[in-house]
């Protein structure tokens, strides 16, 4: 889920400078990432930047419409800035961007995407348990079912009426599932 400490703009527009100072250090504007221009400021990247504990998304210029905080148009920008990444190659200022700002580790923001990723591929980790059960489920288990239920007798030949099922289920409360949960 995507935390609500994130602001979306947009590249070339131009905001309000005091009302988003609080997010800002001398350090974009001395890498010439963002501009100000009296009380105005301009975005001049596309991408993701964590600086001071919020995510700072910039969107291409000429974006669709008004901006919305949604995680699907977050995923889509994530995905082309990526896909960019791999396919075209990129020079150590851009590839210097795609690890964050102040006190972000290139290699912690990568794995972050990389779990994200990967997520969105497979879903949550799965630790799937197996029991015993009688009466439920129809893998019947017949070894167990006859060396642990007495059958009842008809015409000489044995009925079962209770069965022995393996039942195969996704253990919610293993903890490496909880850990991936609360990654995500």
């Amino acid at each position: 889920m995507i935390s609500d400490d994130y602001y979306c703009f947009e590249e070339g527009n131009k905001y309000d400078y005091n009302e988003f100072k609080f997010l800002l250090t001398e350090e974009l504007f001395k890498r010439n990432l963002i501009k100000k221009t009296g009380k105005l400021l301009v975005f001049k990247f596309t991408g993701f930047i964590f600086n001071k504990n919020y995510l700072i998304v910039v969107f291409p210029k000429g974006y669709f419409g008004t901006v919305k905080k949604e995680s699907f148009q977050l995923k889509a920008l994530l995905n082309a800035l990526l896909r960019y990444k791999e396919e075209i190659g990129i020079h150590d200022g851009e590839n210097e961007l795609m690890g964050g700002m102040e006190g972000v580790h290139p290699e912690g923001f990568l794995a972050a995407i990389n779990l994200l990723k990967d997520f969105l591929l497979h879903g949550y980790i799965r630790k799937q348990t197996f029991q015993h059960t009688i009466n439920t489920g129809n893998n019947i288990d017949w070894q167990k079912t006859i060396n642990r239920r007495n059958p009842v007798m008809s015409n000489n030949r044995p009925i079962y009426l209770d069965f022995v099922a393996k039942v195969k289920t996704n253990d919610r409360e293993n903890l490496l599932y909880k850990l991936h949960r609360y990654a995500v």
